[in-house]
């Protein structure tokens, strides 16, 4: 599960979002964002605080060269502008954890929580399934990351 700006800073402050992260993290499903999004959520204020608390629990994926260099790709392929830089960084993200997956022979489903839905088709590469809004589900199979220095935190404790 990989979580847009709006899936972070709606776990900061919605209840039931929090808890839908907490069961998919206990179901086994590794929930992750991007460290691009980081630009776009945090202020320096307190309403930092909700967010940090989310970020401690999910890992927090490094946009690494190819990470980069694909989501300018997936850019280009879709003609847009570099506004949308920071949810092709999400995409490609997303992108790289389901090929990850493929290659250690587990489900390549990964759910993008964002609410940028609209756009998402658009960065499409041909493989990726997009379920509309009302068909997402957060009973996709699970997927975890056991690849050495990829950690998470526990959902630990009520919020």
């Amino acid at each position: 599960m990989v979580l847009g700006n709006e899936g972070v800073s709606k776990a900061a402050t919605d209840r039931a979002m929090y808890v839908r992260l907490r069961v998919a993290y206990e179901d086994g499903h590794r929930v992750l964002t991007s460290a691009a999004i980081l630009a776009e959520i945090l202020r320096g204020t307190s309403r930092d605080a909700g967010i940090r608390r989310v970020l401690a629990r999910v890992a927090v994926e490094p946009v690494t060269e190819a990470i980069g260099q694909r989501a300018g790709q997936l850019i280009g392929a879709a003609g847009m502008s570099a506004r949308q830089a920071v949810d092709a960084m999400v995409v490609a993200t997303a992108l790289d954890q389901a090929e990850r997956a493929e290659t250690a022979d587990r489900s390549a489903s990964v759910l993008i929580v964002t609410s940028d839905l609209p756009d998402l088709p658009s960065w499409s590469p041909g493989g990726l399934e997009l379920p509309s809004r009302t068909s997402a589900s957060w009973d996709s199979p699970p997927a975890t990351d056991t690849s050495p220095g990829r950690t998470q935190a526990p959902f630990w404790g009520a919020q």
